[in-house]
């Protein structure tokens, strides 16, 4: 099972493709997640923390396809960033950013943020949360 690290639906990134091919050459049954990373599964409920209250708000407010694929560890890449708007592989996934928004999503969560709420919010991670989360991937179960 290894993370697409796709930063768009329907692109395979090149190591998850040397990762599928490796598995196929050598017979092994392997999993690319659809969504970027494992956290991206993550429901919404589960990210609350009052010290990120404005990332927070800020990604709840990106639809299903956006928190899909925004890097929830580290945020959108700065040099992605020019004069306020996304440019490069994620600007017409994230074109309708700006101001606060795109302000507060520049940085992620953060790695040691994000393993933390693993243990604080598991009471918010159910199935029926996760299948929310996986709308978008129908064929995949959560």
């Amino acid at each position: 099972m290894a993370d697409s690290d796709s930063k768009m639906p329907g692109v395979v990134d090149r190591i998850s493709q040397g990762i599928i091919e490796l598995c196929e050459d050598k017979g092994v049954k392997y999993v690319i997640l659809s969504k970027r990373e494992i956290e991206n599964y993550l429901p919404v409920e589960a990210l609350t923390d009052d010290n990120k209250k404005n990332i927070y708000d800020a990604y709840c407010a990106l639809n299903d396809t956006q928190k899909d694929y925004y890097d929830l560890k580290n945020g959108l890449e700065n040099s992605a960033i020019q004069k306020g708007r996304i440019v490069g592989t994620q600007a017409a996934l994230f074109s309708d950013l700006q101001g606060q928004q795109l302000r507060f999503l520049r940085r992620g969560f953060g790695s040691n943020n994000l393993y933390q709420l693993f243990d604080t919010q598991r009471d918010k991670i159910t199935k029926a949360t996760l299948e929310i989360r996986c709308r978008n991937q129908p064929n995949e179960y959560c």
